[in-house]
């Protein structure tokens, strides 16, 4: 029974581990190098594919990282971090005093094909939409007021486009929330 016990802990052992280790885009990227000298081409676009994944995933998550647990009063929710149709977009709600503010960073995936193109077109839907001009952080964007929803968009230097949305505020109160939204930052971790 100790012999059994102590095969299946090796076993998992050695499945964990190289799965760990092709985490790593720097030991990926070896591969595909070792891959490619071998005469293993497909193999090696595969591992590519995957190393150009893991690295998509770490700038999505540095990116995440900047988005605040608080502006000002508002607390943030949980953050939701996707990738579909060649775009990524991360969104956060934040809440105070029973009103909402939803912030959405939507941006085109590296290497995300036709559809990656929808991060630039948002992106210019932002800096470009109907509604009154804004500028917020040296960044150039539109503000619009329908009924109830008040939304924000904003072009980043970057690339992509931060959208700020809320039902419950009005647009002079959002146009605040975004002036205090760590915006430059989202752009420094973007470009870096």
């Amino acid at each position: 029974m100790k012999n059994a016990v102590m095969t299946l802990l090796i076993a998992m052992l050695a499945i964990a581990l190289p799965a760990q280790a092709t985490d790593d885009p720097e030991k990926i990227f070896k591969e595909v190098i070792e891959l490619i000298q071998d005469g293993d081409t497909e193999a090696a676009l595969e591992e590519a594919k995957w190393g150009i994944e893991r690295l998509e995933q770490m700038r999505q998550d540095k990116v995440s990282d900047v988005f605040p647990e608080e502006i000002g009063d508002y607390k943030g929710g949980e953050l939701s971090k996707n990738k579909a149709m060649g775009m990524m977009i991360t969104e956060r709600t934040y809440q105070h005093d029973g009103n909402d503010v939803s912030v959405t960073l939507t941006e085109g995936s590296p290497g995300g094909g036709a559809l990656s193109g929808f991060g630039a077109l948002a992106q210019m839907a932002g800096a470009m939409g109907g509604g009154r001009k804004v500028r917020i952080q040296r960044r150039t964007g539109s503000a619009m007021s329908e009924g109830k929803n008040n939304t924000i968009n904003i072009g980043l230097e970057s690339g992509g486009n931060l959208m700020f949305e809320s039902n419950d505020i009005d647009l002079d109160t959002l146009i605040e929330f975004a002036e205090e939204f760590p915006i430059a930052k989202v752009d420094e971790a973007r470009s870096n």
